[in-house]
């Protein structure tokens, strides 16, 4: 006997659009992302910024995998996220707290590295033996190393 799965007609019942379903599901970690964002714009200088927002990341990214697996890898969920002024508006936030004032173009560029690089690090396979404490404290690392890089003058 196979195991029975929630079934779309049960689904669509509570849910009148993929739409609605999305974001029930993101819900959860976009009240995260609220509360991480909110502290570090609260924070006493954009460094401390920068960190509170990173950490947070960090955080959502090994607690959410599923979650953070879904916005990285359907286009669909990432068309519905986008339509979404608070959730866009929510993103943008974070993204100035990792940016800073004035970001130069190594920030701009480190910054766009960061996101992408910390969620396919919580999906990479190749790391799903790794402890996530182990695999939390190696992606604080290395994305304060990644932040702090971007502050040093561009070698000419």
């Amino acid at each position: 006997m196979q195991p029975q799965g929630c079934r779309a007609p049960a689904v669509y019942y509570h849910f009148k659009a993929k739409e609605e379903i999305v974001l029930a599901v993101l819900e959860p970690a976009f009240v995260r992302m609220r509360a991480f964002v909110s502290s570090a714009e609260a924070a006493s200088s954009p460094a401390e910024s920068a960190e509170i927002a990173m950490r947070g990341l960090v955080d959502l990214t090994i607690d959410e995998r599923r979650v953070v697996a879904t916005l990285f890898r359907d286009p669909d969920v990432e068309r519905i996220v986008q339509s979404h002024h608070d959730v866009r508006e929510l993103i943008h936030r974070l993204g100035q707290m990792l940016l800073g004032p004035n970001p130069d173009a190594r920030r701009r560029v480190a910054v766009s590295v960061l996101g992408p690089g910390l969620a396919h690090a919580g999906l990479d396979p190749q790391l799903a033996d790794v402890d996530d404490v182990v695999l939390r404290d190696e992606l604080v690392y290395l994305g304060r190393t990644l932040l702090v890089a971007a502050q040093a003058p561009v070698a000419t």
